[in-house]
């Protein structure tokens, strides 16, 4: 779990050496602990960045269907929304990032969504 949570924090740094690191690390985390939500949330979310966006919609659609806690459901809908927002299909991705911001938009990750969908 170690991994998983350096990877994670990883994906907020923007930096190309910090992402090759949660690349190695989630993929680390993801061959021990792949059935975990948490693991596969921080999985797609990287693929996401790595543009895997086929792949990493699938692990977060993974994580969302096994996630109740509002917390980790609002990450994952945000990275769906970015994920979505990449694969150019605008509509879902409104979506997605209109449920998330209906629990907070108090969220790096909410916010990350919002103004990457603002661009386009």
């Amino acid at each position: 779990m170690f991994q998983n949570n350096i990877a994670y924090a990883n994906v907020f740094a923007d930096e190309p050496d910090r992402l090759r690191e949660a690349d190695r690390y989630s993929e680390e985390a993801f061959a021990c602990l792949g059935a975990q939500p948490a693991i596969q949330s921080t999985r797609g979310t990287v693929l996401i960045l790595l543009g895997k966006l086929d792949e990493g919609m699938i692990l977060l659609s993974n994580a969302l269907e096994s996630t109740e806690q509002d917390h980790d459901r609002l990450n994952i809908l945000a990275w769906l929304a970015i994920g979505e927002h990449r694969r150019n299909e605008t509509k879902s991705a409104h979506e997605y990032l209109k449920m998330a911001t209906e629990i907070t938009m108090e969220n790096a990750s909410v916010q990350r969504a919002q103004h990457e969908l603002s661009l386009s």
